[in-house]
């Protein structure tokens, strides 16, 4: 039966219209939606895209709400997604899930109240081979008629709580969302275990730039059968890299604050994000959210050149220790701007001594005299740097 559906699911994806970003989980692999190598194409696909497909074809799990705005998302046969929050529709969204997938909101589904929200949930294959979806919270609608509705009169959808009608749209007739108790045993079960199962409560996460090095600090409110933290770095907050790794301080279970520290010795310059991996006894990964850091090394300042700039030259030469984009300004004598430029990333140019950026100050004609450059990066601090104009 597998392969049928399979079968039927490759067919149904050929024939979709698609003119947005299509996003495939990897193939039979459990892990974090917001963990870019979960995805083929290697980026995490985004909240509220217009036209964007998703396909999950493993176990992910969403650790916060999640708005599915204008989205397709399919879930193959016994294939599972979970969001550990809200699910928020403000436009159309077609929901398709495979015989044997299941589609868990661990909290509310919610309905804009505008006429462009709306729910479609499909079966996938020939036959319509429909899976679950459950919310366990509240299933709110708009005050549109049609604001979400399943089109076949077999879906397996259950609230917990209070839910709005089903519509269907070829028959017009309403269809009663189906509640927790007549939910399947097992999946029941594996419902709630998996509620359970999420191993920490994290209560902050900080960090300090100390001795040319970044101290990071947690504090969890709760433990529960947790093993281990992963923390882990990334330049660009795509793709990351395990730095380190910190067991737990607790005995058991424990619901009082417990506080964690690590000292990156060897930090990135510029922007850099840390984010925690954290991984229960029997193997269940949990991601927190990510902490943005800035880190620059005052000891290696921008360097500037010509000083002095001769009247035949133009161009001030700068050298940067870090790739970031930023402004620059320069002050005469008097304390007045005679100048002013934003500076984009892309336009410094690697070279062995750092990143360099030309600087032509031939449009403003400064005469001789004595001028300071004003020079801010990134989410660092501003640089002065005085230079004669001969």
């Amino acid at each position: 039966m597998k392969w049928i559906s399979c079968l039927f699911f490759l067919v149904f994806l050929f024939n979709l219209k698609v003119s947005g970003q299509t996003y495939n989980s990897i193939s039979n692999e459990k892990g974090d939606w917001e963990n870019s190598e979960m995805w083929t194409e290697g980026m995490v696909p985004q909240d509220g895209g217009e036209d964007i497909t998703v396909n999950i074809l493993g176990d992910i799990v969403r650790n916060s709400s999640l708005d599915f705005s204008g989205s397709t998302v399919s879930i193959l046969e016994e294939d599972t997604l979970w969001i550990e929050g809200d699910l928020i529709i403000n436009a159309t969204v077609t929901l398709n899930i495979g015989e044997g997938g299941i589609f868990v909101v661990n909290g509310n589904v919610i309905i804009g109240e505008n006429s462009v929200a709306a729910l479609h949930i499909n079966g996938i294959g020939g036959e319509a081979f429909f899976g679950t979806m459950v919310v366990t919270g509240d299933f709110i609608k708009g005050p549109d008629d049609n604001a979400y509705y399943s089109p076949s009169g077999d879906e397996e959808v259950y609230v917990y709580n209070d839910a709005s009608k089903l519509k269907n749209p070829v028959s017009g007739a309403e269809i009663e969302p189906k509640k927790e108790p007549e939910l399947d045993e097992d999946i029941r079960e594996w419902i709630n275990n998996r509620s359970a199962a999420l191993p920490i409560t994290l209560h902050s996460f900080a960090h300090e730039i100390k001795n040319k090095s970044v101290h990071l600090n947690w504090i969890t409110a709760m433990e529960l059968n947790f093993d281990y933290f992963t923390l882990e770095r990334s330049s660009d907050g795509v793709f990351y890299e395990p730095i380190g790794t910190l067991y737990s301080k607790v005995e058991g279970n424990s619901d009082t604050p417990t506080v964690y520290e690590f000292t990156d010795q060897n930090p990135l310059l510029g922007s850099s994000y840390y984010r925690l991996k954290a991984t229960d006894i029997d193997g269940t990964v949990e991601y927190h959210d990510v902490l943005e850091v800035w880190y620059e090394d005052m000891e290696k300042p921008v360097v500037l050149y010509p000083n002095p700039l001769k009247p035949s030259e133009d161009n001030l030469q700068l050298i940067f220790p870090i790739q970031s984009g930023g402004k620059l300004k320069i002050f005469d004598l008097f304390g007045k701007k005679v100048f002013e430029q934003n500076f984009e990333k892309e336009e410094l140019v690697t070279q062995p001594n750092g990143f360099h950026l030309s600087v032509d100050t031939g449009m403003i004609n400064l005469p001789s005299g004595t001028y300071t450059l004003n020079v801010y990066q990134g989410g660092g601090k501003t640089q002065n740097e005085r230079f004669i104009r001969l």
